[in-house]
């Protein structure tokens, strides 16, 4: 069997994520998302996950620092 590669967005997963702890949803308004440290406009569910995004939800008064990176091991 060929490996095929597939693109996923933020709604495939928070549908996902959603149905496995018990229909847990995000709240349509008041928060603010970040990718990769960059602030995100447009409909926060079509956002390409790519590997070793860093996606932030805020709530609220933002703090001081938004993460842009994470470092991730070797192999990850």
């Amino acid at each position: 069997v060929a490996a095929r590669v597939e693109s996923f967005t933020l709604v495939q997963f928070l549908d996902i994520w959603g149905s496995s702890t018990a229909g847990t949803k995000l709240p349509e308004s008041s928060f603010v998302v970040y990718v990769n440290g960059d602030q995100f406009s447009g409909d926060y569910r079509n956002i390409q996950l790519n590997a070793h995004d860093e996606i932030v939800f805020v709530y609220g008064e933002a703090p001081a620092s938004i993460p842009s990176s994470y470092y991730f091991p070797p192999g990850l």
